[in-house]
């Protein structure tokens, strides 16, 4: 259990019914979770299959068909026949929409008026979704964007890739260049990984009471998928560029517990929590593993790095 050193002033916290004392020595704490040597197997490890067609697919499949993209309850073209009856059914044919490309969907506005004018045809034509006539509103509308298409050759075609965003989890960080660790914990008022970001880690849960204390002991342990979003996390450095950065963040699935009335995952740390992880773990991590030359400007506990991003009155330095 997480017990509060000496040197350690108790925070207070504002809640519903007024300041109290933290809770951060009963509630982060080991709660049983583990992660497990494949916890970080997102996918099985085995030679890719066909990249081109499911990464980077040129042009459209042999079994492309473009009038699939409108469904039959729009076109009409599906039987009125009971169904399993053998017997060729009669199809509908509907009158009350109607079918346009974009391009014949800005040209169905017929006017455009000034800025300061208001054009009904236009807004019953992308608001209300239906055509303008000289007795009111006309059938419904349905894009098919297909009808805009212009086909190019592989010749005629100039690939290019965006990267937005990389999400690397691992175990063991290393990298070949520099990177850029905090030296004090950020102040954040929310987590780094706020949202689901389509990423999961297997985390052994812990036993219950119940499988812990029956007779002869059970051993079965079962894991589940945890997104990233639900594992308590810190940011502790950065990779920076002038073109772009990477956020460095540590995850702690030991501390994953919920909130004790709404039952959701607290994933933001309490500073408390963080000081101990700076003070104990971090910078003596960063001094073992650093030069000779570079001790006289580490700063070798928390209290010094604070110090020292004072200014001369004691604010601190910009």
């Amino acid at each position: 259990m997480l017990v509060k050193p000496r040197d350690i002033i108790t925070t207070m916290i504002f809640q519903a019914r007024g300041i109290q004392l933290s809770t951060a020595w009963v509630d982060w704490v080991d709660h049983g979770y583990r992660i497990t040597p494949s916890s970080f197997h997102i996918f099985y490890q085995c030679n890719p299959i066909a990249i081109m067609d499911h990464i980077m697919p040129i042009g459209t499949s042999d079994s492309y068909d473009a009038s699939n993209q409108i469904p039959d309850r729009v076109t009409g073209a599906y039987s009125l026949a009971q169904l399993g009856s053998h017997q060729e059914g009669q199809h509908t044919h509907f009158t009350d929409i109607e079918i346009l490309s974009a391009s014949e969907l800005i040209d169905s506005a017929q006017y455009d008026p000034p800025l300061q004018e208001e054009c009904g045809f236009g807004h019953n034509a992308f608001v209300h979704g239906h055509t303008s006539h000289r007795y009111g509103d006309g059938p419904a509308l349905y894009v098919d964007l297909e009808r805009d298409s212009i086909r190019f050759s592989e010749e005629k075609r100039e690939t290019s890739m965006d990267i937005d965003s990389i999400i690397w989890m691992i175990k063991v960080f290393r990298c070949k260049g520099s990177m850029g660790i905090y030296i004090t914990p950020l102040f954040q008022t929310k987590p780094g990984i706020f949202k689901h970001n389509h990423m999961y880690v297997d985390i052994t849960i812990p036993q219950s009471e119940e499988d812990a204390s029956s007779p002869g002991g059970r051993m079965e342990w079962l894991s589940k998928r945890f997104p990233m979003s639900a594992i308590p996390h810190a940011s502790i450095g950065r990779i920076s560029s002038a073109l772009s950065m990477l956020n460095l963040y540590i995850a702690f699935p030991r501390m994953i517990h919920q909130h004790p009335v709404n039952g959701r995952r607290i994933t933001l740390m309490p500073k408390e929590v963080l000081d101990i992880f700076w003070d104990k773990v971090l910078l003596p991590s960063i001094g073992d593993c650093t030069d000779v030359s570079w001790v006289p400007y580490l700063k070798h506990t928390l209290d010094e790095a604070r110090y020292k991003a004072k200014g001369r009155d004691g604010c601190k330095g910009r």
